[in-house]
């Protein structure tokens, strides 16, 4: 009893601070700062890992509409992982189709970055298709990139699972 009334304390103050933020990004659609309140509100409750699976589903939309509105907010400055997150976050919800457009974006806006290769790597796995990571491993490998040991490891262990 004490702990699930616990674990609904904590949902209850997860929501209302995104609450107190949607309704001040409403206010005041061009303040950047609320924005990135509600995004690392949004970003918190989801890895929180206390969402049931509707809840979870809704709080995602509104980390991709949110993540959105600040990528136009910041216009061509806008930050790498702003992107990335959004990316991330739509094959998490699914939309596979969505990810592949916004990462289009990715590779034209950063294409010496390995980040857009390994969310390459992803979608294509949310895709079930094992010869589009096998070629998005070998473009990788011609591309000639630094990469960082974490992306070596990842892209070692696609390897070793196409094999």
């Amino acid at each position: 009893h004490y702990a699930s009334t616990a674990i609904m304390e904590i949902q209850r103050s997860y929501e209302l601070r995104i609450q107190k933020y949607r309704g001040l990004c409403r206010d005041y659609p061009d303040n950047a700062t609320y924005l990135d309140n509600l995004i690392h509100a949004l970003r918190s409750y989801i890895e929180s890992g206390l969402i049931e699976e509707s809840v979870l589903q809704i709080q995602r939309e509104r980390y991709h509409q949110a993540l959105e509105q600040r990528i136009r907010l910041s216009g061509a400055e806008a930050d790498p992982q702003l992107y990335y997150t959004l990316i991330d976050n739509l094959l998490e919800l699914g939309d596979t189709k969505g990810a592949e457009h916004w990462l289009n974006l990715a590779f034209a806006k950063w294409p010496s970055s390995e980040t857009p290769w390994l969310l390459s790597i992803k979608l294509r796995y949310y895709q079930n298709d094992g010869p589009g990571i096998r070629e998005t491993i070998q473009r990788l490998k011609k591309a000639r990139l630094f990469l960082s040991t974490q992306a070596k490891e990842e892209i070692a262990f696609w390897s070793r699972q196409m094999a």
